[in-house]
């Protein structure tokens, strides 16, 4: 018989002599002293052979019927636990045994978890950010971006709007409290002299821009009526 099948026979074993316990203590601590007896009985085949699994066999059985009537007269333990820490501390304790009968899959399955439950809490960071949370500006549900529809002309549906739109959207008053004036392009610009330039991306504003967000500059200050330009 190869080892394998001595371990299938062992664990069948300890499953009958279970039936020597009653049913609260095999569904509360069964699987548990399976485990424990288990991880006995391969190291024994291992490093001792077959005549010391057998002698641990007849161990259990010994040990079986001695406890196992005594659990059914009086129970050692009840559910839920009396103290609240009898089940905890002994759940704890076993797989504490496991890990370190197991260090590598224990290792393993750790620095798969903190992957896992790392790349979770960054997707959720953005999604929370990107999609959930309110923008950072005051009163951002009553923020409205405005285009022209040039479809009549050309392949364009979200245009621009002139100057001049712009200035009868900030006089038109009624629901519309202030607007201010965005134009994102490309533009060449260099730190000093002896630099060459280097094209960025940058935006265009009219100067009313923060007081419409509600919201500081985070670096400097924001802009003067007078700095604009037409």
């Amino acid at each position: 018989m190869s080892d394998d099948r001595w371990l299938d026979a062992s664990r069948r074993w300890l499953r009958l002599l279970l039936l020597f316990y009653p049913a609260s203590f095999r569904s509360r601590m069964g699987e548990g002293l399976i485990a424990e007896y288990m991880g006995r009985c391969r190291v024994l085949l291992r490093e001792r052979g077959r005549g010391a699994l057998l002698r641990l066999w007849m161990r259990a059985l010994a040990d079986a019927a001695r406890n196992g009537p005594a659990e059914r007269v009086r129970p050692a333990s009840s559910w839920p636990p009396r103290n609240g820490g009898t089940e905890w501390g002994r759940d704890v304790r076993l797989v504490v045994r496991r890990v370190l009968r197991a260090p590598v899959f224990a290792g393993s399955m750790i620095g798969t978890l903190t992957v896992g439950l790392g790349a979770f809490a960054v997707v959720f960071a953005v999604v929370h950010n990107v999609l959930l949370a309110p923008m950072p500006y005051d009163e951002p549900d009553d923020l409205y971006y405005v285009w022209r529809d040039y479809t009549a002309f050309f392949d364009l549906d979200r245009g621009w709007l002139g100057g001049t739109d712009v200035a009868e959207l900030q006089r038109a008053g009624g629901m519309i409290e202030d607007a201010a004036a965005l134009r994102v392009g490309q533009m060449s610009l260099s730190g000093r002299d002896d630099m060459n330039p280097v094209e960025i991306a940058v935006m265009a504003t009219s100067p009313n821009l923060f007081d419409l967000l509600g919201v500081e500059p985070e670096l400097g200050r924001g802009f003067a009526a007078d700095e604009g330009g037409e």
